[in-house]
């Protein structure tokens, strides 16, 4: 399984950089007028050529093309569509526009979910070929492995009886409420079971106990799952026995510890700066974005807040974006619509602020990645040059605040639009808050 998996490696480096020494030289062996994953093996193959050939059935599963200009992609053969499951069209009519009703009337309902949820940008990027089993887009043998590894695994029934207690399967229900060892402990720690009244499921009487614990139970509780967890693993691979008395003393003792350093950190956070909004020079404009986002309706509302080097609300938006199935993408959807609200604004000079960090370093790092996000990221760093000077910074969540509240008010007034004056009361009261709290931080300095 092992050796596949990396063999697996040597068919997504041909297939993904076409143009490589190697995939030249095999190419013109063996698939002149096709591609790697359509190549018959041939006569008289070398160890190589058969080694990959044996590798592309692992591999295919897990292609997927990312949308770009849609130029590469053939649309009923290749796969290109996100998410889990088929990666390919099940159509029979092949039409020439896509519409948004054309599109329900050829596919079905969850198919052209899946369709609108790819991240379009308004710039002529390239498809790219991506394995869609890495955040990345990048192959790699750990994650083959893993996949390889929980198809089998899914292929097995087994049942595990709880080496603790020695009753009752070994599954989540089990382990986290109804074993009778975590019970014993939980006893011994003396934390307080509420009334479940007529809660069947064991993960939601835990949720409740968990919920209306004090926090120094809260922490014995997580404590003692994991430490079960340690020993249950030491007892099957090292054969070392389970002692209670010194489980409860190592509980203690890790909770006691866990909160000397918290008050360690709360003491020395005191004495730290407060994370504020601070405002840009003179002649610039910092805008804020932030985002909500709703996986059960897939909607969301992205807010881009713009104030200068007073404090003052110069313009805002709310945006509106249907059939979005990943966080990711909406953070940098805001980032999107931020620059083009800056650019309806005519603004010359910017600093945009999000606290999506793994959004700031990409729009920062103007590499070409197979991120899902990339086609967006392409379209952030064109619209770039409408501007004189662009600058990105990362903002700690309480410093992002004001943004966030418009994204949440927007979504509850559903209230979309652009507009420089009639910003909510909320949205008024935190910019005003921030200034103040920077003139504070600004006089405490002197």
């Amino acid at each position: 399984m092992r050796y596949l998996s990396m063999r697996g490696n040597e068919v997504w480096r041909i297939s993904s950089q076409p143009n490589c020494f190697s995939a030249r030289v095999l190419k013109a062996r063996y698939y002149i007028f096709t591609d790697i994953l359509s190549a018959k093996v041939g006569s008289y193959p070398s160890f190589t050529w058969r080694s990959i050939c044996s590798a592309r059935e692992l591999i295919a599963d897990g292609l997927l093309w990312r949308v770009g200009n849609g130029a590469s992609i053939n649309i009923w053969d290749d796969p290109w569509l996100p998410g889990r499951g088929n990666s390919r069209v099940l159509a029979q009519k092949i039409m020439p526009n896509w519409t948004t009703e054309l599109v329900h009337t050829i596919v079905d309902e969850a198919t052209a979910t899946r369709i609108f949820s790819i991240p379009l940008a308004g710039c002529n990027s390239e498809d790219l070929l991506v394995w869609k089993f890495e955040g990345s887009g990048e192959y790699t043998v750990k994650s083959k492995y893993r996949v390889l590894t929980t198809e089998n695994l899914q292929t097995l029934r087994i049942e595990v009886t709880c080496p603790l207690c020695k009753v009752g399967s070994e599954d989540s229900d089990h382990l986290m409420w109804s074993c009778g060892i975590l019970q014993y402990v939980w006893a011994a720690l003396k934390i307080t079971i509420p009334l479940v009244g007529n809660l069947s499921c064991c993960k939601d009487r835990f949720v409740k106990t968990f919920s209306a614990a004090e926090e120094q139970q809260k922490h014995f509780i997580v404590i003692s799952i994991w430490s079960l967890w340690y020993r249950i693993n030491k007892m099957i691979h090292k054969g070392v026995k389970l002692s209670l008395q010194e489980l409860l003393g190592f509980i203690k003792g890790y909770e006691h510890e866990l909160r000397f350093i918290q008050e360690t950190n709360n003491l020395s956070s005191r004495s730290m700066a407060k994370e504020i909004w601070r405002p840009p020079k003179t002649g610039v404009i910092k805008i804020n974005f932030d985002a909500t986002f709703k996986s059960s309706d897939k909607c969301a509302i992205t807010a881009a807040l713009a104030r200068n080097s007073s404090g003052d609300i110069i313009g805002a938006e709310t945006y509106l974006f249907e059939d979005v199935v990943d966080a990711f993408m909406v953070e940098a959807r805001a980032c999107e619509r931020a620059l083009i609200f800056a650019g309806m604004m005519g603004l010359r000079h910017l600093i945009m602020e999000g606290n999506s960090l793994t959004v700031i370093k990409s729009v920062k790092k103007q590499e070409n990645d197979k991120l899902i996000v990339r086609p967006i990221i392409n379209h952030i760093t064109l619209l770039e040059t409408q501007f004189d000077n662009v600058t990105y910074r990362f903002a700690p969540r309480l410093a992002n605040e004001a943004a966030h509240i418009l994204a949440i008010e927007g979504r509850r007034f559903q209230r979309f639009g652009f507009w420089v004056e009639g910003v909510t009361d909320a949205v008024k009261e935190k910019a005003m808050n921030d200034r103040l709290d920077w003139f504070q931080s600004s006089y405490s300095t002197f």
